[in-house]
């Protein structure tokens, strides 16, 4: 006895197309973290200064003098610096050597730390710790 003949189909077969993957993977945001404190959520530290403006000489390229103090900020509230004092270090640092933007960048933290500056004022060193924080304009 013979077997059926097979149908033949004249048609090529396709093979199914490879699964579509992506050319790089997605990284997924990472989910922002938040302190929270009484279910309020609280603001990120702001970067504030101590309220110092200081300036360079040409004859005294490596002295620092204060320039101008910023009313109402941390500086101001001290009462222990006055115009012309000398800068001498910031939080230990020594400062002689810095560039001004550098200095600035020392001054600079979060709001409501303390900075510890040295300083000098007609040969007589001496230490102020002044607050960093942003100036109350409402009382002035």
């Amino acid at each position: 006895q013979r077997e059926a003949p097979q149908e033949y189909s004249y048609r090529p077969q396709r093979a199914a197309p490879p699964p579509q993957q992506p050319l790089y993977e997605q990284r997924q945001p990472e989910p922002e973290v938040r302190q929270e404190y009484a279910s309020e959520v609280l603001p990120p530290p702001r970067i504030v200064g101590v309220g110092l403006l200081l300036e360079r000489h040409y004859t005294e390229p490596n002295v620092a003098r204060v320039k101008e103090i910023v009313h109402g900020m941390g500086a101001y509230n001290t009462g222990q610096v006055r115009l012309d004092d000398i800068v001498l270090a910031i939080d230990g640092f020594g400062i002689s050597d810095l560039e001004l933007k550098e200095i600035k960048h020392l001054m600079k933290g979060k709001e409501g730390s303390v900075a510890v500056l040295r300083m000098m004022r007609d040969t007589q060193p001496f230490v102020v710790e002044c607050r960093r924080c942003q100036p109350n304009l409402n009382r002035y």
